[in-house]
């Protein structure tokens, strides 16, 4: 069972019809080299359906994603954050812990505030404990919101916008293990390193089995609303991809 955070699947022979063992030995077509192929373009197909994107993808060409859609993951991690802050300045900092210390802040007898943040650390803490397991951060109202210095959720937004990227990275990661190249947006190379991700074939009983694992709280929407499209798309364009390797087999015993 993959873990809540992660994506893992599985891509046998039968996924590409009950055939293709048949056709693949009538063709003389090394099967472990066709199931590499078709596992790490599947993995980079799951890459290209991962958020961000600023426009829903297709399944034409090889890249898995442009600087646009970046920039969109970027602007939605500054409206979460935005979402459950109140930006200061140090002097309205400095006064609400001089009247309220740590606990809540009012004017008159209406909270206005949680209370306040002034370090990059307290504010990580805050911003994932308002983070649900999807990785999205919720809506705080307005009254619970806590101050935060301007300075330290600069620097904490530069931070998290570096990340966006990263569930990409994870199965762009799988898809080079397998060969399958691609173009990439520049934040998405930048995190390949701390990208989890990978893509292997082995041999067994009943052929070629090959698995794609991704893992990224990102993925969620990929595994829940894209996968059976992505698994079809992939089904169709390994068959078509058979039958003209078919074709030109056919042809070239003709010369």
């Amino acid at each position: 069972m993959a873990r809540r955070n992660s994506l893992k699947l599985e891509v046998d022979d039968s996924t590409f019809k009950k055939n293709a063992k048949k056709l693949l030995s009538d063709m003389g077509v090394d099967s472990m080299i066709f199931m590499r192929q078709q596992t790490g373009l599947l993995a980079r197909d799951l890459a290209k359906f991962t958020p961000p994107f600023s426009t829903f993808p297709t399944s034409k060409g090889t890249g898995i994603g442009a600087a646009k859609d970046i920039r969109q993951g970027k602007l939605a991690v500054a409206v979460g954050l935005y979402s459950i802050c109140h930006i200061r300045k140090r002097k309205s900092i400095n006064w609400a812990k001089k009247a309220f210390g740590d606990g809540p802040i009012f004017s008159g007898k209406k909270q206005i505030a949680h209370g306040v943040i002034d370090d990059i650390e307290s504010l990580a803490l805050w911003h994932n404990s308002n983070r649900g397991s999807r990785g999205r951060t919720r809506n705080v109202p307005p009254t619970q919101r806590p101050f935060v210095f301007r300075t330290v959720f600069n620097k904490y937004l530069k931070k998290r916008q570096a990340d966006v990227g990263t569930a990409k990275a994870s199965f762009y990661k799988a898809s080079l293990a397998l060969n399958a190249k691609g173009a990439a947006p520049a934040n998405v190379k930048k995190n390949l390193g701390k990208a989890i991700g990978s893509s292997s074939v082995k041999k067994k009983r009943k052929g070629p089995v090959g698995t794609t694992t991704g893992k990224a709280k990102g993925a969620y929407l990929t595994k829940s609303k894209f996968l059976p499209k992505i698994q079809k798309d992939r089904t169709i364009k390994a068959m078509k991809r058979l039958k003209y390797v078919g074709n030109k087999l056919a042809r070239e015993s003709f010369k």
